[in-house]
């Protein structure tokens, strides 16, 4: 009889440990994560963000512009259509994005290629839109992007003139930085970008770290967990021992010690676990690399530098001086931009510049 109270009472426990872990918020996941809702009052607009990530070509960029504009909530807000046209613009210029030039030279002809593309994708926006009944506030842009793997340092150079190619802006993108010309500073002109040294922000963020080394840490962290089961392991051998010696414990004790435990430990690892194998989180200080950029004068260009996920609140362009630039968050590339109108080093910082 007390044996099959001890078997319930240990299978009770062990129910009871899972479901504790199972629905700790640690191990909470997002449902329907792909739309992600815009802050715009009132209005339940969501746009396919993720999505922008997996357009490779022409055929992609259209799928996915498709899907937005049929699937979104919709409501004729001018801030929605902005953001609708912004998305748009973006998918268009991913779908076509070629590869820097080895050399860092753009010709007329791969320039006119590219836009190309791009004016294939524009051409049959204006009857997805209609079907959807969505009046955009503008006309499209049409954008073209050229990526770079180059770690470090991109030269670039444009051919003389290219009043007769059919683009508005053209983007070149690093691992480190993004700079976007409008097609009034293309012809002719030259820009180099630079990885400077990492500068912290002056804001923190909070890491979760392994508290019991790499190796054997998941076991041992997990043993820890679900201590009440040792527990229960120590009671029964004491049981055995005195029993082995003809004394016994009363019967309610060993349930009594092993559902104190269970609430114990149910407690503990409510209270102290951070994940499936850490225990520990702590601020440090967040770090983006500067960016150097030398162009001529006269230019104006935008700069994009990614944040990778960090948190863009207070985030801001600033100058070598400090100063800031006029910064917004680009959430379709996770990145803060600003108009540069200078060479220079620039990096990001936090700061309140609300007033």
């Amino acid at each position: 009889m007390i044996k099959r109270k001890i078997k319930s009472i240990l299978l009770v426990a062990l129910t009871v440990a899972v479901l504790a872990l199972v629905v700790h918020p640690t191990h909470a996941r997002a449902i329907g994560g792909d739309f992600i809702p815009w802050p715009i009052p009132d209005q339940p607009f969501t746009l396919p963000i993720s999505d922008l990530a997996g357009i490779e070509d022409a055929a992609s960029a259209e799928a996915v512009i498709a899907y937005a504009v049929t699937h979104i909530g919709y409501y004729p807000c001018e801030d929605a259509l902005a953001l609708m046209a912004l998305f748009i613009e973006d998918a268009i210029r991913r779908g076509a994005a070629f590869d820097v030039p080895a050399n860092g030279v753009f010709y007329t002809d791969m320039l006119q290629v590219t836009a190309g593309v791009a004016q294939n994708i524009n051409v049959g926006i204006p009857g997805i839109l209609d079907d959807a009944g969505i009046n955009l506030a503008r006309p499209l842009r049409t954008n073209i992007s050229f990526v770079s793997s180059e770690p470090g340092i991109l030269n670039i150079s444009f051919p003389d003139d290219v009043s007769g190619i059919g683009f508005d802006n053209i983007t070149v993108e690093t691992e480190f930085a993004s700079v976007t010309l409008n097609r009034e500073f293309v012809s002719g002109s030259a820009i180099r970008i630079e990885r400077g040294v990492p500068v912290a922000t002056g804001g923190y963020a909070y890491y979760t770290y392994t508290a019991y080394g790499n190796g054997g840490g998941f076991i041992i962290s997990h043993i820890l967990d679900f201590w009440s089961v040792g527990v229960l392991v120590v009671v029964i051998v004491i049981w055995g021992v005195l029993a082995s010696r003809g004394k016994k414990l009363r019967v309610w004790v060993v349930p009594v010690v092993f559902v104190i435990a269970i609430a114990a430990n149910v407690w503990t690892l409510g209270l102290n676990q951070e994940g499936p194998d850490s225990a520990i989180s702590a601020p440090a200080p967040v770090y983006f690399y500067s960016v150097a950029v030398a162009m001529p004068p006269g230019m104006s260009a935008v700069l994009s530098v990614p944040i990778g996920g960090q948190d863009p609140e207070m985030l801001v362009l600033v100058n070598e001086q400090s100063e800031p630039q006029l910064s917004r968050y680009n959430p379709f590339t996770d990145a803060i931009e600003a108009h540069v109108h200078t060479g220079g080093i620039y990096f990001l910082k936090e700061m309140d510049i609300r007033g």
